[in-house]
């Protein structure tokens, strides 16, 4: 139900976000994020298309997850009856987004004690988990089928075939390397902005009680570096 409810409030927050930001004005974005966008060529794959949609997933932070989810919950409350209102949504996420800052200081103004932020958490930690698995699983299936398409073209050439096919798996190949580099930046991003909650959950022994997430989420990353790795040692 926690991971429905990200995956839902990342909807609505896409529906209103134009008419948010009109409202706030210039907001600050990352250089890198505006010189450089999810790459795809005009012959991709499905799944060189998913990986593209992954990276593009990827960008946006835990705490931009969390002000969605709030902001869908503002949303619902404001009309029982089920039928969301865009207006005093938007006013209720601008408050939210505006005035935390960081995911840190959105968990400290949204909720009173430790328990509710630890359970916030683990809420955002589990989708993020979800969502960064599933570009692991993408990654690896880009992977296997680029390596397979540049075993082909490579045979076809050596037998005296034009190059020009493997210029152009070349180009693909390196373009969903940068997808899977975006997608691993995103990763990098969301582990710091949980890096920086895990003294807000501090257990008895000075250890936090989120450490077992962020270990698991430092493997996922390992393994998206190594997928990467392997696809970048095949141009």
């Amino acid at each position: 139900m926690a991971r429905r409810r990200y995956f839902r409030g990342l909807t609505l927050l896409t529906t209103v976000a134009s008419l948010a930001l009109v409202a706030c004005g210039p907001t600050q974005t990352s250089p890198k994020k505006m010189a450089i966008a999810p790459t795809t060529t005009v012959s991709a794959s499905s799944a060189e298309k998913q990986l593209q949609r992954q990276a593009t997933a990827m960008q946006k932070t835990i705490l931009e997850g969390a002000v969605a989810g709030a902001l869908l919950a503002g949303a619902l409350s404001s009309n029982r009856r089920g039928a969301i209102s865009i207006g005093p949504a938007i006013g209720f996420g601008m408050v939210i987004g505006g005035s935390a800052g960081t995911y840190v200081a959105f968990l400290q103004k949204q909720y009173s004690n430790n328990e509710q932020r630890l359970n916030a958490v683990k809420s955002d930690i589990d989708a993020n988990s979800a969502e960064i698995q599933q570009t692991i699983n993408v990654m690896r299936e880009v992977l296997a089928v680029q390596e397979a398409e540049l075993k082909s073209v490579r045979a076809r050439v050596n037998s005296g075939a034009s190059p020009e096919a493997l210029y152009a798996e070349l180009a693909d190949a390196n373009a969903n390397l940068l997808n899977m580099q975006l997608a691993i930046e995103g990763a990098d991003r969301r582990q710091a902005e949980l890096g920086q909650v895990r003294g807000l959950v501090l257990a008895n022994n000075n250890t936090s009680l989120i450490d077992p997430d962020l270990a698991a989420l430092a493997q996922q990353i390992t393994s998206m570096k190594a997928i990467a790795n392997d696809l970048e040692n095949q141009l």
